[in-house]
């Protein structure tokens, strides 16, 4: 269960260095790349430490995606916990790293906080984090749990990326309420913080609970 645990922390804490990250040195000008740099630094964070850790502990690193495995019962009540301790802790350490490297860029961009852009309002926001995060925990599912395939870090990673490049102009796209979090507990920002909780959350179970649908053998006639 430490190493798990571990697990978690260190592929948290490499999404949102790498995801956050992206966004700062963006702010600097160091980075050019714009959306895409930023999406790559979410997709390719996850990819690169579910590759590392994702036999250990399953590479979940979103407490969305541990509750979709705790509903439907591929994670005890015990892990579960243990998991979304880890992935908050994660996210907090990642972005204390960027803000002692680069406090000025880190504050400019409010540590990575998500907020409503594009004239989105509350509820309009809520649907945005519902529907990609069911996406993505669609396809964590299907290639990762049901088929155990060898690339799927690659395919949930290039997820992360795509739905980050469609969506992130309008709340930032968290699909994972540690990477509103971790951002949110140096900003201060905690007004409709509920938002990028119940949102993923919500939609990680029906992303999870179609994905077992289409799992279930089909019985004879």
């Amino acid at each position: 269960m430490r190493q798990k645990l571990v697990a978690e922390f260190l592929g948290t804490f490499m999404l949102l260095l790498g995801g956050v990250g992206a966004i700062v040195l963006t702010a600097t000008g160091t980075l050019h790349a714009g959306l895409l740099g930023i999406a790559l630094g979410h997709g390719m964070g996850v990819m690169f430490m579910a590759y590392s850790v994702g036999k250990i502990s399953g590479a979940h690193f979103n407490p969305a995606v541990s509750f979709a495995f705790l509903v439907t019962r591929r994670l005890p009540p015990g892990d579960f916990f243990g998991y979304v301790l880890a992935q908050l802790s994660g996210a907090a350490v990642a972005i204390a790293t960027l803000q002692s490297l680069l406090p000025e860029a880190s504050k400019q961009v409010n540590y990575g906080t998500p907020g409503f852009f594009a004239g989105l309002d509350l509820p309009g926001g809520l649907k945005v984090e519902v529907l990609f995060t069911a996406i993505l925990t669609f396809v964590i599912f299907r290639v990762g749990t049901h088929q155990n395939h060898p690339q799927a870090p690659l395919i949930v990673g290039l997820t992360i990326t795509s739905l980050i490049c469609v969506a992130g102009p309008l709340t930032g796209l968290m699909l994972n309420p540690a990477r509103a979090f971790g951002p949110t507990l140096f900003s201060g920002a905690w007004h409709d913080h509920w938002v990028f909780w119940v949102g993923p959350l919500l939609g990680a179970v029906v992303g999870a609970l179609l994905a077992e649908f289409l799992h279930q053998k089909p019985r004879p006639e």
